[in-house]
């Protein structure tokens, strides 16, 4: 069985192309992926630490892809229009009418 961990190699400009998995990375993606099994609408989960942040991925979201978190840039709100009411809100309050 090839290794889970991959080497970081530099390219051309001397900067590192990908990032070196570590054991910390593989049990998070363990963590992430029971919470996906557990709950299956269930689209980004992070870690209690904030230190990653794992996203349902693929065609049949049977994929997980992670990303390494840094610090904040900031919070920013008021910025959008109003998101709309979700359709199964809009269809029980229908079958409540009626």
């Amino acid at each position: 069985m090839p290794s889970l961990e991959r080497v970081a190699g530099a390219n051309e400009e001397g900067k590192v192309d990908m990032n070196q998995i570590t054991r910390q990375h593989l049990n998070f993606l363990q963590e992430a992926g029971l919470a996906f099994e557990e709950n299956q609408r269930l689209e980004t989960y992070r870690d209690k630490e904030n230190q990653f942040i794992a996203l349902r991925y693929g065609l049949d979201r049977d994929c997980i892809w992670i990303y390494e978190l840094g610090d904040d840039v900031g919070f920013f709100a008021n910025i959008m229009a109003k998101a709309p009411q979700l359709i199964l809100e809009e269809l029980s309050e229908r079958k409540c009418t009626q």
